[in-house]
Order: structure tokens, then C-alpha cells, then sequence
């Protein structure tokens, strides 16, 4: 029909302008023979051709009918049979033109379940099928399919698992308010680059946008009250998130790989974290706050933009590779409650140099500062520390001097190997167990005090130490059992008097530095 019009107005458009031409060639040539007449005849008045003011109002009136019927026709032409109207505006789609397929539900309305025979790459979910209101959406409707733009009217109340998953030319998808729950990897996989939750929603499924590379800002409304297992992971683009709500649980790998993803604040409603939340994301420094009471393992691992940790109070320990190989963390605070250092926890934090340890600290688990070849100069353990396990500090190359606190029982085996620069331990009077090659390759280590307490040093615990002296506080027959396998040339025993026998034997002066007894 457009296409007529067009014709029309083309034709009415021609025919005015053959009309104006027409007339002004009439007008020029009558005008030339009224001149020459007059002439021939001076005496008489000139004749005017009378104004034709009827002419000149029809072929306006014809002039604007024709404009009228080009512009209809090739606005008409351009916009093609698409509906003039927003399809937000009107819903309610006709039984016999919507494709789509539908399932009937419990509550006697409908569930879309697919696409049916539609075909199209937009798709606008009706609000009512068959006089009944469309009030879900199905798990896996959509998935898989090749659909770029999606409208969700108010109608719908709910989104199933993988309703729209690896749908990857989707870019654009509108939520409505009435919305209260969207399933598991709902947009998983899809190329969304933004989405506005509606405030009615109350629940985010696992993994509901896991995958959306293209990603890069969201809005939590205020009635979410834990963001799932997986619900970002792999959003590669992500750099802001906005939570509205109160906020109590942050599942597993929530933001895991989220590489852009700079700075994310804790609020002070969370109170657990969960495993591989923020591992291998984009962040720089993190602020565990007090509230915090349950994290789990690997949260932080690999972050290799994360310079700067502090740790609130309300944790009472650090979790296993809690901050494993994030390579450019250089502080570390801890909070009062720690109690324990999970294995691995800082293991590969190459550039880590400043731990400042609580007094409440009991265990250091295996692994746990594995080859931080920066950490400080000199390591002040606390007071509280009890053990010590295998490889915790295995080549920290950079430690020169160590001081345990006072009531230290175990230090695992090759808890401190590797340590070039240590040249001064100071064992307390508490420790009874050395494992084997403790302190094996320290190469700068020439001499230590062992205490009486100690009841067993296990096998090449000071491998590759040949000359190293060892002042030992307690008799040669306590040295005898709890030697084993071990084969040290320079040994000296405690003796607060000159020995009557002959022996290696040292005492400590009156300004406190160690002597040997002369024979």
C-alpha cells in the first residue's frame, strides 16, 4: 500500500511540474505578442494577462497533495510492516501470530517453553496466550539459539536454569519489574554487556551470568540477600558492581576470573565468603572487615594485580592458598582472632615483605609462606606459636634472623631449608621437635643454642652445614638420644661451672655472649 502511494505522489509530482512549465511558457509567449502590438499602436493602453489567482490556489493545493503522497509512501517504504508502536506499550500478542510454544502450568497460566516457529532474532515474550497470563519461562527454552534481543514483560515472575545459555549473539535483554527469581546459568554464555535487575527480584541462581565476557557493570537490587556459587565467574570485562542490599553470603568462584574487576568493596552485612571467590581477579587490595567470620579456600588466588590484604577481626584463621601466587603482594595485616595459617596460604607471593602477625597465631600449616624470597629481614614470630609445619618457610632466601617467642613445641621438616641468608635463630626453651632438614642448605647459619627441651632432631635437620656449632643446653648423654641418625663435629654442652673432664663445654659471660670452657 505504501508503495502506491509513492507511485502517486511521484505521478501527482510530474504532472504539477509539466503544469508550471507549461503555464509560464503560455505566459512568456502571450506577453510577446501583446508587445508587439502595442507597438504598432501607441495611442492604446498596454493589456495586462488578468491574475489568475484560481491557477495559482490549484496547483498549490495539487502541489502540496503530491508532496503529501511522496513523503507518506517513502516513509512508509523505509520503516517497512514493523509496528509503529514501542512493544513495551502493547503485549498482549494474538493467538494466531504468536510461534512461540507454550506449556500450561499448575496455577492455569503459561509457561513458555521454546521457540517454536519463531524465527525471527528478536524476540517479545507476550504477556497473555490464549486469555491467560505468560508467567514463566522454562529451563532451557532458549538456549542455544541465535536470538540478539529479548523483552521480558511484568508478567512474567520467572526465569528457569539455562533459559537463555549459550545464546551467543544475545546483546540485549530487557527484564520488567514483577520479576522475582532467575535460574542457573540463566545468560550463561551470552554477549550481554549490560543488565538492569529489577528491584523485584529476589533471587540470582547459580552461575546466572557465568561467562558473559562482554559484561562490565551490574546492579544488585536490595532484596538479594546472597550472590550464588559462580555468578559472575569468567566475566572478563566486569569492573563495577553495585549492591543495593544487605548483603550476607558470597558464594564459591562468585567472581572468579574476573580480571577487570579492580576494587570490590566487602560490606559490613557479609558474613561468609566462599571457596575461589575472587581467584584469578583483577583486583589490588582487599579489606576483610570485621563481620566476616567464615572464608573459603584459594579466595584470593592468583590476584596478581593484589598488592596490600588487611584482615579484619572476626576471622579466626587464614584458609588454605587463601593468597596462594598472588606475585605482587607485598603486606599483609592480620586480625586479632587468627589463630592458624592455612598450607599454602601466601606460597609463591614472591614480593610479600611485610607480615604483621597477631599474638593469638598457634599454627602455621605446611607451605604456608613457601618461597616468599622477600619477606622481612627479620621474621618476629609470636609469642602464642606452638607449631611450625613441614616447608612453611622453605626458601624464604631473604630472612637473615628469626625469633620464635616462647612457646614454640615443632618445627616440621624443611620448614626453614632454603633460607641463604639466615645467620641467627633463637629457639625457645618449649621446643621438642626438630624434623628433618629443618634448616638444611641455610648456608649463612654458623651457629645456634638448642634447648634441654628437645627430644628429638630429625635426620640432616642442618644438612649441608658442615661447620656449623651447635651450643646444646643440655648433657652429653641427652645429646646421645636425641641425635639418631645425625653426625655433628662441633657440639658444645651447657655447663654453668668449669668441668672437672675434659670435653667441649660453654657457658654464657656476664654481658651474656657465649664461651667456651679452656681445659
Amino acid at each position: 500500500m505504501e508503495k502506491i502511494f509513492l507511485y502517486l505522489g511521484l505521478a501527482a509530482f510530474v504532472l504539477t511540474l509539466l503544469s508550471f512549465i507549461g503555464y509560464f511558457i503560455y505566459r512568456r509567449t502571450y506577453n510577446n505578442y501583446l508587445n508587439r502590438r502595442l507597438t504598432n499602436k501607441m495611442n492604446k493602453k498596454k493589456k495586462i494577462l488578468p491574475s489568475s489567482y484560481l491557477k495559482y490556489i490549484c496547483l498549490s493545493i495539487f502541489s502540496l497533495t503530491s508532496l503529501f503522497f511522496i513523503l507518506y509512501g517513502i516513509t512508509n517504504s523505509i520503516l517497512g510492516d514493523e509496528p509503529t508502536q514501542n512493544p513495551t506499550e502493547t503485549l498482549e500478542t494474538p493467538i494466531e501470530e504468536s510461534k512461540l510454544e507454550f506449556v500450561i502450568c499448575s496455577n492455569d497460566s503459561y509457561m513458555v517453553s521454546g521457540l517454536g516457529e519463531h524465527n525471527e532474532k528478536n524476540l517479545v515474550i507476550p504477556q497473555v496466550y490464549k486469555g491467560k497470563t505468560v508467567s514463566k519461562i522454562a529451563n532451557n527454552a532458549f538456549e542455544n539459539t541465535k536470538l540478539e534481543v529479548v523483552y521480558i514483560p511484568s508478567s512474567i515472575l520467572s526465569i528457569g536454569n539455562n533459559a537463555f545459555a549459550n545464546c551467543y549473539s544475545l546483546t540485549n535483554i530487557e527484564l520488567s519489574e514483577g520479576l522475582v527469581s532467575i535460574g542457573s546459568y540463566a545468560f550463561n554464555n551470552t554477549s550481554i554487556s549490560k543488565i538492569n535487575i529489577p528491584k523485584t527480584v529476589e533471587s540470582l541462581g547459580e552461575g546466572v551470568f557465568c561467562g558473559c565476557d562482554d559484561l562490565d557493570s551490574v546492579n544488585i537490587p536490595e532484596k538479594i540477600v546472597q550472590l550464588s556459587d559462580s555468578i559472575f565467574k569468567s566475566c572478563y570485562k566486569l569492573e563495577n558492581v553495585n549492591i543495593e542490599g544487605q548483603i550476607k553470603r558470597i558464594g564459591n568462584e562468585a567472581f572468579s576470573n574476573c580480571t577487570s574487576l579492580r576494587y570490590f568493596e566487602i560490606s559490613a552485612s557479609v558474613i561468609s565468603i566462599g571457596e575461589r571467590c575472587f581467584a584469578y581477579s583483577g583486583l589490588e587490595n582487599i579489606i576483610i572487615p570485621d563481620n566476616v567470620k567464615v572464608i573459603g579456600k584459594e579466595v584470593f588466588e592468583k590476584c596478581e594485580n593484589l598488592t596490600e590484604a588487611v584482615i579484619g577481626d572476626g576471622l579466626g584463621g587464614i584458609s588454605v592458598k587463601m593468597f596462594f601466587m598472588c606475585s605482587q603482594l607485598s603486606s599483609v595485616k592480620f586480625g586479632k582472632q587468627i589463630s592458624y595459617v592455612g598450607a599454602y596460604a601466601f606460597a609463591e607471593c614472591y614480593r610479600l615483605r611485610t607480615v604483621e602477625f597477631n599474638e593469638n597465631l598457634r599454627i602455621i600449616e605446611n607451605h604456608a609462606f613457601y618461597n616468599c624470597s622477600y619477606l622481612a629481614d627479620d621474621l618476629i614470630l609470636p609469642n602464642n606459636l606452638l607449631y611450625i609445619y613441614e616447608y612453611a618457610f622453605y626458601s624464604c632466601a631473604s630472612i637473615k634472623t628469626i625469633e620464635f617467642g616462647n612457646q614454640l613445641i615443632k618445627i616440621g621438616s624443611y620448614a626453614f631449608s632454603g633460607c641463604y641468608s639466615l645467620i641467627k635463630v633463637d629457639f625457645p626453651k618449649t621446643l621438642k621437635e626438630l624434623d628433618e632438614e629443618a634448616f638444611s642448605t641455610c648456608y649463612s647459619l654458623k651457629e645456634i643454642v638448642l634447648p634441654e627441651s628437645i627430644k628429638e632432631i630429625g635426620k640432616h635437620a642442618f644438612r649441608s652445614l658442615d661447620d656449623i656449632v651447635i651450643y646444646y643446653y643440655g648433657s652429653i648423654g641427652s645429646w646421645e638420644l636425641i641425635l639418631k641418625n645425625n653426625n655433628y663435629d662441633n657440639v658444645y654442652f651447657y655447663s654453668d661451672n668449669k668441668p672437672l673432664s675434659k670435653g667441649y663445654y660453654w657457658y654464657y659471660d656476664m654481658s651474656g655472649k657465649i664461651k667456651i670452657w679452656e681445659d
